[in-house]
């Protein structure tokens, strides 16, 4: 008879022990795909490194494009949509073919340096 109570009351303490835990970490039971990782806050009493500061805006890379136009009679190269260009190359718009005259007066587009070089010299020779 004391054996029989002595499970009984062990059965009873692993349920009410199993309970509590379940009780204690109810997402885990709700929603099984959730993971402890999801719900965690991390805190920390120091003070943010230089990297870390919060007030200032992420750089960002973002790369130059190029606009080779019309500007004052000669071929402009313009930066990023500056209003000014960067650089001027000494040839006579009006030298040139008719339709690449009509391509300077809208604007010729340039991703990267390398195709700038390449319409750029394409104009001087």
């Amino acid at each position: 008879m004391k054996k029989f109570l002595s499970i009984i009351v062990c059965t009873l303490c692993v349920l009410v022990g199993l309970s509590l835990i379940f009780q204690a970490h109810p997402q885990t039971k709700n929603n099984p795909n959730s993971l402890p990782s999801e719900n965690q806050v991390h805190f920390t009493s120091n003070a943010p490194s230089s990297q870390e500061n919060g007030n200032l805006p992420a750089m960002t890379s973002k790369p130059e494009t190029y606009i080779i136009r019309s500007y004052d009679g000669k071929i402009g190269i313009f930066k990023n949509e500056e209003k000014s260009p960067f650089q001027i190359v000494d040839v006579e718009v009006s030298s040139l073919p008719q339709t690449d005259q009509l391509l300077l007066a809208t604007g010729i587009h340039a991703d990267n340096p390398s195709d700038l070089q390449q319409i750029i010299e394409d104009y001087e020779s």
